[in-house]
């Protein structure tokens, strides 16, 4: 029987693609839901190219594992995601449905949307189908599973590929 170790945890499948983009950008980050692959990530390149980062998370007791920089919130609706223009927003908290919403709000205010979990067999979870229109650009990477989709109304993605 085989077992998953951290570093195999699927949850850290967006890392590649995540890490591509942090190549090219040089602004603020948004994170929505944070986790043990993604927050290290992105703080610490903010933290190296003084860049704005914000992290949100839902789940008190993961917002308290994971601790500062990490922001507990209540209620999603508090979150201040338009508060500027985002370079990057990467969405990957535990509401499922609002996803697609938060993708969506912030569509005209960032550059590059992440999103997690894209694979067909978790339409009905997330809804991303619903996401999708809202962009003009949209690259899908399935090389792994879960999936990771970037999405961008500035920024044409043809050098991901």
């Amino acid at each position: 029987m085989s077992q998953t170790t951290n570093v195999t945890n699927p949850s850290g499948t967006h890392l590649p693609y995540v890490a591509k983009l942090l190549q090219r950008i040089d602004g603020p980050i948004l994170e929505m839901g944070s986790g043990f692959f993604s927050t290290p990530l992105l703080y610490w390149h903010t933290v190296k190219n003084g860049q704005t980062f914000r992290s949100y998370e839902s789940k008190k007791s993961w917002a308290e594992t994971m601790g500062s920089p990490v922001q507990y919130i209540q209620d999603w609706s508090l979150a201040d995601i338009n508060e500027m223009r985002w370079n990057l927003v990467f969405i990957d908290h535990g509401q499922a449905l609002l996803r697609k919403d938060h993708a969506i709000a912030v569509k005209d205010n960032a550059d590059y949307v992440v999103l997690h979990d894209t694979e067909d067999k978790f339409e009905a979870t997330y809804r991303y189908s619903e996401v999708w229109p809202h962009f003009k650009y949209r690259i899908d990477f399935t090389d792994i599973l879960p999936h990771t989709t970037i999405l961008s109304n500035t920024h044409d993605l043809d050098w991901l590929k």
